[in-house]
């Protein structure tokens, strides 16, 4: 599945239940660039949330550590199925 291709999206959406109208990025352990996505969206947020002093921040942020942490266990694990984007 690639970013084109919405057909999914209602049923992910209504499984997580997430509006309609929202828009929703899927990231696979398969993605060579998942990793740098991940820890990049991990250091904006982390800043985001010491700028707005979020309590439940610390508990996000080791969440989103623990999801980096099976993407690179997963790479470790699969090395030939890891790819580019497609």
């Amino acid at each position: 599945m690639g970013v084109h291709n919405k057909n999914v999206y209602p049923q992910i959406k209504e499984l997580l239940g997430i509006p309609d109208d929202e828009p929703i990025f899927i990231l696979r352990g398969q993605d060579i660039s998942a990793v740098r996505a991940i820890s990049a969206y991990r250091q904006h947020a982390s800043i985001d949330i010491r700028a707005t002093r979020g309590s439940s921040g610390t508990a996000f942020l080791r969440d989103v550590e623990s999801c980096i942490d099976d993407f690179v266990e997963f790479g470790i694990q699969n090395p030939g199925r890891i790819k580019t984007p497609d």
